[in-house]
This record gives C-alpha cells, structure tokens and sequence, in this order.
C-alpha cells in the first residue's frame, strides 16, 4: 500500500515563494504522487488566494492552485474525522495545550486516513496521540 501525504498549506505555500526551500520543493516534486489534499487546506489556499492584491503573484499562485494543486485527491471532513477531531481537541484541552480549530481538523483528517501530515509546524500537532509528522523544512 502506498503511503499518503497531506501537506498543510505552509507547504504548498511555499511552492509558490520567490525565495523558497529547495528541500521542500525537492520532496514535493518526490512525492507528489502520494499526497492528498484536507479540504481544510483547500480552504486555506483559496482564502490566501483571495487576499492577494491583483498583479502577477496572485496569477502565478492561482495557476498553481487550479492547475496542481486541485488534481489532488482531496479528503474532506467525515463523521469518522469529526469523531476524530473531538478527541483530539478534548485530549489537547485536558493537556493544557491549545491547537486551533483548523489545525486539528486536518489533524483529523490525517489520522482518520493513515496519513503523513507534512507541516513546517510540528510544535503545533507534537501532542497528537497517533498523528504521522513530517517537516520538510529540516534537512
């Protein structure tokens, strides 16, 4: 069985910068193939997409998004993830910690489908019971 990855959207985000970390353009190249998209970061992409003021790098981000990015599969948000999702946030909740509500959606997400979450944030999900991490941005 092949191995999913769901990039967060620090990752494919950075695709799209000028100065970007050839190590996670390297492994995006690498892997693209095994990844899935959480419709949570779907979200993400679209809202950052609709902030950029109109011009060129709004183009070029907007071609990336509908032309690689949406031929992911994407994964959305199940009753087996909201089950998921609520325990992470009780779980987080009686550990002091604090994740935010979309971070621990796609959290759910991952977990609900086995997958690798590839985040430059792994202090964010580090008390996820179970939850698959990878930082792309280390080498």
């Amino acid at each position: 069985m092949k191995r999913l990855i769901l990039p967060d959207n620090n990752i494919l985000s950075e695709i799209t910068k000028v100065n970007r970390c050839e190590n996670v353009v390297q492994k995006y190249r690498t892997h693209l193939d095994e990844m899935i998209l959480a419709i949570t970061v779907w979200h993400e992409l679209l809202y950052g997409l609709y902030c950029i003021p109109d011009g060129k790098r709004k183009k070029d981000v907007e071609f990336f998004i509908k032309k690689q990015v949406a031929l992911m599969p994407m994964y959305e948000y199940t009753p087996k993830c909201a089950d998921i999702h609520a325990k992470i946030r009780a779980e987080c909740r009686a550990k002091g910690k604090t994740l935010s509500f979309a971070d621990s959606q796609i959290a759910s997400i991952a977990l609900a489908n086995h997958a690798i979450l590839v985040t430059r944030n792994v202090d964010d999900f580090k008390y996820i019971d179970g939850l698959m991490i990878e930082n792309w941005f280390d080498n």
